[in-house]
C-alpha cells in the first residue's frame, strides 16, 4: 500500500514518473555471461532536461528502526542495489548524457513521513564493485560445481560397511534408491534387528552425493540417533559433512 500511495503521488507530482520499471543488464566475466534482472520502484526521465531520477522505496519504522538502519549494513545494500538501477539504465542508448539522480525513498509504516536519501552515482565505481559481484559469484558457483563433481565421485565408490548384508536389506536398500531417484515417498516395515538404519541410510547417502542434495534423517528417539550416527561414520571417509541437531530441552541440564 505503502508504495502505491507513493506512485500515485508521484504521478500526480511529476507527469514524466512511472513506477515499477524492469530494467535488464548483462555483464561478461570470464567464460561467463551473467543476467542480472530488477525492478526500479520509480524512475522519471526528462528527456528536455536530460536528467532521470531513480527512487527506491523502503518502508520503515522510524521509531524502531530508522536510527539503526542509518548506521548499519542494510543500508548500504539498499544503496548498492539503487546505484545498480542507476547504473544498468546509464548503460542505455537512449540515456547517454544523461544526469542520473538516484534516491533511497525511506517511508515511515505509522505517518507515512518520507525521507530521501540522496547518493553520488559514480558509473566507473559501481561497475568495479558489480564485477568484483559477479566474480565471487561465478567462482562460488565453480566451487560448488567442482565439490559436486568429487562428491559423485566419491558416491560411485562408496561401499556398503559390512562384508555380508541380512535377509531383506538389499530389498531395502533398492526401494530407497529407486524411491530417491523417482521423487516417491516409501514406507519400510521390516523386523528388528534386520539393520534397517543402515539399508536406508547407504542408498541415501549415495544418491544425495549423486544428486548434489543435503539428507535430513528424522528419528523419534535419541538411542535411534545415535545408532544413525554411527551408521554415517562407518560410510563417511571424511568426503561429506554430518550435523547433528538435538532438542533444545535436551541440551542442557538447566531447566529454564
Amino acid at each position: 500500500d505503502i508504495h502505491q500511495r507513493r506512485a500515485e503521488t508521484r504521478a500526480n507530482e511529476d507527469p514524466h514518473y512511472r513506477a515499477e520499471v524492469h530494467v535488464v543488464h548483462r555483464v561478461a566475466i570470464g567464460d561467463w555471461t551473467a543476467t542480472i534482472t530488477g525492478r526500479v520502484d520509480g524512475l522519471s526521465i526528462d528527456r528536455e532536461a536530460q536528467r532521470a531520477t531513480i527512487e527506491e522505496v523502503k518502508s520503515i519504522h522510524f521509531d524502531l528502526e530508522l536510527a539503526a538502519l542509518y548506521r548499519s549494513e542494510k543500508l548500504q545494500r539498499h544503496l548498492y542495489q539503487l546505484l545498480l538501477y542507476a547504473y544498468f539504465l546509464s548503460s542505455q542508448p537512449d540515456l547517454a548524457g544523461f544526469e542520473l539522480k538516484p534516491q533511497l525513498v525511506l517511508i515511515d509504516l505509522v505517518s507515512g513521513e518520507t525521507r530521501i536519501v540522496d547518493t553520488e552515482f559514480d558509473a566507473d565505481a559501481v561497475r568495479q564493485t558489480l564485477e568484483a559481484s559477479v566474480a565471487k559469484l561465478i567462482t562460488d558457483l565453480d566451487a560448488a560445481a567442482a565439490l559436486r563433481v568429487a562428491k559423485r565421485s566419491f558416491a560411485e565408490t562408496l561401499q556398503f560397511p559390512f562384508e555380508r548384508l541380512r535377509p531383506g536389506q538389499q530389498e531395502i536398500i533398492s526401494a530407497v534408491a529407486r524411491g530417491i531417484w523417482q521423487r516417491d515417498a516409501l514406507l519400510v516395515s521390516a523386523p528388528t534387528g534386520i539393520g534397517k538404519t543402515m539399508a536406508v541410510l547407504y542408498p541415501a547417502v549415495r544418491q544425495s552425493l549423486k544428486l548434489g542434495k543435503k539428507l535430513f534423517y528424522l528419528t523419534s528417539k535419541t538411542l535411534q540417533q545415535d545408532i544413525a550416527v554411527e551408521a554415517l561414520r562407518l560410510l563417511n571417509d571424511g568426503s561429506f559433512r554430518v550435523l547433528r541437531i538435538r532438542a533444545k530441552q535436551k541440551m542442557c541440564a538447566h531447566t529454564e
